[in-house]
């Protein structure tokens, strides 16, 4: 490993109720992908150092605050560098349980609480943004990343009919202006050609079936 890290964890597993505490060893691979391998480890009553799964791209967080207790925090990198660069790309999350090797997928997914994603002020705040913004290339970062990073974030909180409505206000307070003036060359030019495009970089993520799970079977563009 070039950039190892390592730590410790009391975490409840997908395979039962019991916490069980872990040893982690995190290998960055470096850049700015965001990429990394977290290979984690439990220990026996025998002192033996034993393999417990095998999880990329997340980190260990807190259940909750002040918790001894985490969960692990998986990213997902489906949108890095597409169409804004990687330091406005938007990296939503999923928070999860670890599964012990043997068997299966490595973590199983935890319900996103009723209350998650962004609130209706950070929704307001992200829209101030867009207008503050002008409708050209110098802008288009922000404009981009304004409206991404809370539409991703709501998709995977389980609310995907709010997110194409925060849509619909992004592509009227700037976002709209920004695609039909063409100040970026490889950007859709309509609000329907980037509804798709959204639509289809979605159905890329390797979470797209856990986003069809959380949002009730759909995560299609509402009608208008």
């Amino acid at each position: 490993m070039s950039y190892p890290s390592a730590g410790e964890v009391l975490a409840a597993t997908a395979d039962g109720d019991d916490a069980t505490r872990y040893v982690w060893i995190r290998s960055d691979s470096g850049g700015s992908g965001g990429f990394s391998t977290t290979y984690l480890f439990q220990t026996s009553n025998d002192d033996e150092f034993l393999p417990a799964a095998l999880l990329d791209n997340g980190v260990f967080v807190p259940a909750a605050p002040g918790s001894d207790r985490s969960v692990w925090r998986q990213a997902d990198l489906s949108y890095r560098y597409w169409i804004t660069s990687g330091a406005g790309s938007p990296t939503p999350t999923l928070e999860a349980m670890p599964r012990e090797i043997p068997g299966g997928h490595q973590i199983r997914f935890l319900d996103p609480a009723p209350n998650a994603g962004p609130t209706a002020e950070q929704l307001g705040t992200a829209l101030d943004r867009l207008r503050d913004a002008s409708a050209n290339a110098t802008d288009s970062e922000r404009i981009l990343s304004s409206t991404l990073r809370p539409f991703l974030d709501l998709v995977y909180a389980g609310r995907a009919p709010d997110a194409w409505r925060f849509l619909d206000d992004a592509f009227d307070a700037r976002l709209a202006a920004l695609l039909e003036s063409g100040a970026v060359s490889d950007l859709p030019r309509s609000r329907e050609a980037f509804r798709a495009v959204l639509h289809e970089q979605m159905q890329r993520s390797p979470f797209h079936q856990e986003l069809l799970r959380r949002n009730g079977g759909s995560i299609a563009p509402r009608d208008r």
